[in-house]
């Protein structure tokens, strides 16, 4: 019964009729979640579009999949979740967003293993607007802590750090992201008002149309 999705009695959260409440998917789901008065079923490559007052499936998708529930989040901007090979968001047609990021050097999300994906951790800043896909990577023999931070406002990637491996977050009632770090400690991620770092910008290929002329930009 891996793959059947069964209702609840109405107000009887606990008793099913398995006999008429039920429905057939085409696979196994990883992540279930609802939106927008449906309920969305997550394979790793599928997704399944249920009614659930009919019961029916009213759409499927092949191709997009999500890893697990941990992958998965919603907030005033939309669905975002997350699968092996990109990003999206729903509001409720879905789109990609992870484009921009996929094919970084070191960190994009096509460089990391599967094993890592499946280790990452997604969270919501609801004060930025932002969705955090918090990973860990090994580079040599260092051990790097990021998170890929996507504005929603502005449809923009950005690279952040965090001070260990992120084991799971929680969004807080005034819109703050709560992380468990893997050493134990729990913080508020970018909570200090008043530490500044250095930062970096990498921009895309600019080619002004014309990719075999050295430029200079004055």
């Amino acid at each position: 019964a891996e793959n059947y999705l069964f209702r609840s009695l109405p107000g009887k959260f606990s008793l099913f009729d398995w006999s008429r409440n039920i429905v057939q998917l085409a696979f196994t789901p990883k992540a279930l979640k609802g939106f927008m008065g449906k309920v969305y079923c997550f394979g790793e490559r599928n997704v399944a579009v249920v009614n659930p007052e009919t019961l029916g499936i009213e759409d499927e998708i092949e191709g997009i999949g999500c890893i697990s529930p941990k992958h998965m989040m919603i907030s005033d901007s939309g669905m975002f979740w997350v699968d092996y090979q990109n990003v999206y968001i729903a509001s409720p047609s879905m789109n990609t967003v992870g484009d921009a990021m996929v094919d970084i050097d070191d960190y994009g999300w096509s460089d990391l293993t599967i094993e890592q994906k499946r280790q990452s951790r997604l969270g919501y800043d609801a004060k930025r607007k932002a969705f955090l896909l918090f990973f860990s990577v090994t580079i040599g023999d260092t051990k790097y802590n990021r998170c890929w931070a996507f504005s929603v406002a502005k449809q923009r990637w950005d690279l952040w750090e965090t001070d260990g491996k992120v084991k799971d977050t929680l969004a807080t009632k005034d819109g703050s992201c709560i992380l468990l770090l893997s050493d134990g400690r729990i913080c508020k991620y970018l909570a200090h008002t008043k530490n500044k770092r250095d930062w970096t910008w990498e921009s895309k290929k600019i080619s002004l149309e014309n990719d075999m002329t050295d430029k200079k930009l004055r």
